[in-house]
Order: C-alpha cells, then sequence, then structure tokens
C-alpha cells in the first residue's frame, strides 16, 4: 500500500510539473507575440503615416486700386460680376466665366517649411529659409532669403531678420503663453500671405544645436573656396579657416556658414557658402546614417529647437529624407537687389522672378498663383515711383538656381573683394568687373542689435553715405570734364586741376563706401 501511494504521489507531482512548464510557455509566447505585434503596427504606422496638414489655402480677399475686388471661393478667386459688369458691360461676364480657372485642391506629398537660425547676441533671425519637400518625387527645394529684405509690416518697414525680434515683442505685449511659438505661427502667417504659399511647420534653431548635430555626425567634409579670417568681440566670433579640403566640426562650420567679412556681395555671399554647406551635410547624413545618430540628433534637436514638429512627423520627413540624391536638391536666393535707401541697407525682391520660384518649387496646389494672388497686399515694396519699387517690378532681373550634385562636384564661387596676390594679379581686369553688373546690388554689413527693452524691440543700424550723394558727385565730375573742352587753355588748366580735386574726393568716398562693414 505504501509503495502505491508514494508511486501515485509522484505522478500527481509529474503531472502538476507538467501543467507548470505549460503555463510559462503560455506565457512567454503570449509575450513573443504581443512583442512581434508591436514591432509589426510599428513598422506597418512608420511606413504608411503621412503627415496631418492644411488643405485650406491662407489666400484673403483681394483689393484692386481699381476698387474690383477678388474673391475667394471654392478655394480659387474670381471677379466680382456684377462689380464688373457695371465697369466694362455684358460682354465682360462672358469672359469672366470663360477664364474662371478649376477649384484650388491641394496635392498630396509636398510639403513646406519656414527655418530660422537664431543669432547668439540678440533675437536676429539672419539665416531664414523656406524649404520644400516633395515625397513624391524625392527633391528637397530651399530658398534663401537675405537678412536685409524689404518687407512692410504693422505699417513699419523692417528687414526680415528683424521681424521674429518684433513678433517675439508683440506677443509678449498680447500676453501669449508662449511668445516664441506664437511669433513663429505668425512669421508662418505673413510669408504665407505674402508668398501666397503653404508653411506646414517651423523650426527655429540656435548655433549650439548646429554645433553638437554637425559634431554628432563627425564633422562636414567642405572644401573650403578661401581662407576665411574674422574677429567681433561684441558677438563672440573668431573665425579662422584656412582654404582647401577639410572636415569641418561644429565650431569650425558655425564659423564658416556665418562668415561673410570680404565677400564682394557680403550676405549673398554668405547665402553660396551655406548652400554648399547644406550639400555636403546632406550627403554626410546618408553616409553616416545609423539609428545611434538619429537618436542623438534627435536628443539635441530637442533641446535647442524650437518647433511645432511632433516626434512621427519629425522620423518621418528624415526617413524620406535620407533617400534623396543630390541631383534632386535644388537651392536659390530669393531673387532681388541690395540697395541703399535713407542711409539703410535694404535688399529688395524682384516680383516677377519671385512668382516664377514659387510656382516653380513651392506651390502646393495643382494650379499657379497668379500674379493677383501674390504679395496682394505689397509688402515687399513701399509704394509706386520709388526706388524700391522700381527694383520690385523690373522685368529685366535673372536669378540662379544651383543643383546639389553640381555643387558637390565643381563647388561654388564667392566674388571678394580681395584674395592672394596672386588671384589679385590673375582678376583685377577680368573677373571681378564681370562679378559686379550693379554697384548698387553689393550688400554692405553694418552693426546691428535688436533688444528688448519695455516690452519694445529697437534696431540700431551703422548709417552710412547714400548713393545719391556719390552720384551727385560723380556728375558735377562729369559736367567739369565736358565744360574743359569748351574753354581757353588756361580756363582748362584751372579746371584740371579742380576736376582732380574732386575725382580725388569721390574716389576717397567710393572706397570707404564699398569696404565699410
Amino acid at each position: 500500500m505504501a509503495n502505491s501511494k508514494t508511486k501515485k504521489n509522484k505522478k500527481n507531482k509529474k503531472s502538476m510539473h507538467g501543467r507548470r512548464v505549460s503555463a510559462w510557455k503560455v506565457v512567454l509566447i503570449s509575450v513573443l507575440v504581443l512583442i512581434i505585434a508591436v514591432l509589426a503596427a510599428g513598422y506597418v504606422f512608420v511606413q504608411t503615416y503621412v503627415p496631418d496638414v492644411d488643405d485650406d489655402p491662407h489666400f484673403a480677399q483681394i483689393g484692386t486700386d481699381s476698387g474690383m475686388s477678388l474673391a475667394y471661393t471654392q478655394g480659387m478667386y474670381k471677379y466680382n460680376i456684377s462689380r464688373a459688369l457695371k465697369m466694362f458691360g455684358e460682354n465682360l461676364q462672358k469672359q469672366l466665366e470663360g477664364a474662371r480657372a478649376p477649384e484650388i485642391v491641394r496635392v498630396d506629398g509636398i510639403y513646406n517649411f519656414l527655418l530660422l537660425g537664431h543669432d547668439k547676441v540678440a533675437l536676429n533671425t539672419d539665416v531664414i529659409m523656406i524649404a520644400s519637400f516633395d515625397t513624391n518625387d524625392g527633391s528637397i527645394s530651399i530658398m534663401q532669403l537675405p537678412r536685409d529684405t524689404y518687407i512692410e509690416y504693422d505699417g513699419y518697414a523692417h528687414r526680415v531678420n528683424s521681424m521674429f525680434a518684433y513678433l517675439v515683442g508683440r506677443a509678449r505685449l498680447n500676453g501669449a503663453e508662449n511668445v516664441y511659438h506664437t511669433a513663429l505661427a505668425n512669421y508662418c502667417d505673413v510669408l504665407e500671405n505674402a508668398f501666397s504659399i503653404e508653411l506646414d511647420n517651423y523650426a527655429l534653431i540656435n548655433l549650439q544645436a548646429f554645433e553638437s548635430i554637425v559634431d554628432i555626425v563627425g564633422g562636414v567634409p567642405v572644401d573650403v573656396p578661401e581662407a576665411m579670417h574674422y574677429d567681433d568681440e561684441f558677438q563672440g566670433l573668431s573665425i579662422h579657416i584656412e582654404a582647401g579640403p577639410q572636415v569641418l566640426d561644429g565650431k569650425t562650420a558655425a564659423g564658416f556658414v556665418r562668415f561673410r567679412s570680404g565677400y564682394l556681395q557680403a550676405d549673398i555671399g554668405r547665402q553660396n557658402a551655406q548652400k554648399l554647406f547644406m550639400t555636403a551635410f546632406l550627403k554626410r547624413v546618408q553616409e553616416t546614417f545609423s539609428v545611434n545618430t538619429v537618436t542623438k540628433i534627435v536628443e539635441q534637436a530637442l533641446k535647442n529647437l524650437t518647433t511645432d514638429l511632433t516626434i512621427t512627423d519629425a522620423v518621418y520627413y528624415a526617413k524620406e529624407a535620407l533617400s534623396v540624391d543630390l541631383s534632386n536638391m535644388n537651392m536659390m536666393t530669393l531673387p532681388g537687389e541690395a540697395i541703399y535707401s535713407g542711409g539703410v541697407s535694404y535688399y529688395v525682391i524682384n516680383r516677377k522672378n519671385t512668382l516664377e520660384i514659387i510656382n516653380e518649387y513651392f506651390n502646393v496646389y495643382n494650379t499657379d498663383i497668379t500674379d493677383e494672388m501674390f504679395d496682394r497686399d505689397l509688402l515687399f515694396t513701399d509704394g509706386n515711383g520709388t526706388k524700391i519699387d522700381g527694383i520690385y517690378r523690373s522685368s529685366d532681373s535673372e536669378y540662379v538656381v544651383s543643383n546639389g550634385e553640381s555643387l558637390d562636384k565643381n563647388g561654388i564661387y564667392i566674388p571678394r573683394y580681395y584674395g592672394s596676390p596672386e588671384v589679385e594679379e590673375d582678376v583685377s581686369t577680368e573677373t571681378v568687373p564681370e562679378a559686379v553688373t550693379e554697384p548698387e546690388s553689393v550688400a554692405f554689413e553694418e552693426t546691428e542689435a535688436v533688444t528688448y527693452e519695455n516690452e519694445s524691440f529697437e534696431d540700431t543700424e551703422t548709417q552710412t553715405e547714400s548713393e545719391d550723394s556719390t552720384d551727385t558727385k560723380e556728375d558735377v565730375s562729369v559736367s567739369e570734364d565736358t565744360d574743359e573742352s569748351d574753354t581757353a587753355l588756361a580756363e582748362i588748366e584751372a579746371q584740371t586741376e579742380q576736376s582732380e580735386e574732386s575725382a580725388d574726393e569721390t574716389e576717397a568716398v567710393t572706397e570707404q563706401d564699398s569696404f565699410e562693414e
């Protein structure tokens, strides 16, 4: 009997042990299935996720000098028929009915962004770019806005790099909970309405984040066109980079993209150098891509980036951008011309060329933006008949589109005031005159600080002698030369001496203006 009970107990224990093993197996299998399901769901989500964007055009009603209105109906502006009939008669109704364009519909897969670079000293944003990412054909387009771009807002003339500071101050006065996000959202609204485009997201990056991200990817290989040497204690700048191929670390890269001292076209030259760097940076990121690298970049971005991008949106754009070929990367500077107006340097956009670029690279709709839609509030000009308005409405200007593949292979030429003795001898009679097609198109650097005090911002700028005074002196010199040909020999000698003195004065003024930073 005892043996029988012992055998029975052993059998029962084995049976219970077997059930325990089976239970653990079930739990383990369940956990594995759950993990696989989560991973599969995550993979499907990443592969199928598409960022949510605004489908409605941000176009307001248009007013014209003639009194006609262009109203937004079914996503499309059209002439007010009743108003037009009073002015032009019944025949115009038939013409307008036949000329109506189709409904404006947003094209899927195209996204626009506002990208700003934050100044260390103040709230200036000397790096201002509009970027477009077309995931349908894997292309990236970047338009750089020169820091001195003329824009009118709230009844005041601004340079576009001070707009962020102005909007931050206004957000503070209005009691905004987050003044930076409010200012950035308002910045997008201004540019959306002016350019008749959509800006889906914004990002404001500071120099610390820029330097850290460059270091995370192991530096960026760049063939520096010419030596860069510049020191500015006020801005904490100490830039010393020799010419030639090299790998730029974070601090050196920041100096490379900020340098403009000695560039013949100042800020335009700096933007061309930035095109070269952006091409090299995208290539470097693609070459060094890894999960660890992306994790570190995201970590730095979250610490130092002000943006309305969500994590899922950022992952989507990063995933898509890694497959972009350099041949599908196009960069351009906002078309226009640099001038002095009232002793202040401005960069005035060209309406015709800017509209062409908008339709070619930044239009997210199924139909072109018309001239009536573009800059309907005339934010980029100061009125009819002025020098600024003449540049704004000019039909003779041109623009250049730089391709990433070409920049990677051939680099970019940036005209400078000076160079090594060898360079000066080679280009003094050929290259430099070709580079300067319009003397007034040369942008000059000035000392600028925007500070926040008593809920307002002040823009302090160096005042320089206007071009008009220089032109007047040159006219006097010319008239003196003309008079000399009609006078007696004694008068010619006296006037020649006077003309030489005047010419020396004019040359000194011109030289001072040309090299003033």
